[in-house]
């Protein structure tokens, strides 16, 4: 097995970056709960916020889906419907 050390540098900044992602991730999921019921009355409005940015509330329709359990209920066998996407690399950072 290669040794990580050239890449370790790299490492250590994906890890800051990844948790930077989620210390902002959780302001703005705070920050939306404030904002979100004021601009209610301003669906689809365009509203400039500061220079080059432009805040857009869009009222969005619920998402589609199947009730699996209905259709197995129903007696109709699912596994043959089911599809597996191709494999792909998740990073996971975790503070320990």
């Amino acid at each position: 097995m290669k040794s990580l050390d050239n890449i370790m540098p790299q490492l250590r900044e994906f890890c800051e970056a990844k948790m930077k992602e989620k210390e902002a991730k959780a302001e703005a999921d705070k920050l939306k709960k404030v904002i979100g019921p004021a601009l209610a009355d301003h669906a689809g409005e365009s509203i400039d916020v500061i220079g080059g940015y432009v805040l857009k509330l869009e009222l969005m329709p619920g998402r589609k889906t199947l009730d699996k359990e209905a259709l197995e209920d129903d007696g109709i066998d699912l596994d043959a419907y089911y599809k597996t996407g191709r494999p792909y690399a998740q990073f996971n950072v975790k503070e320990v």
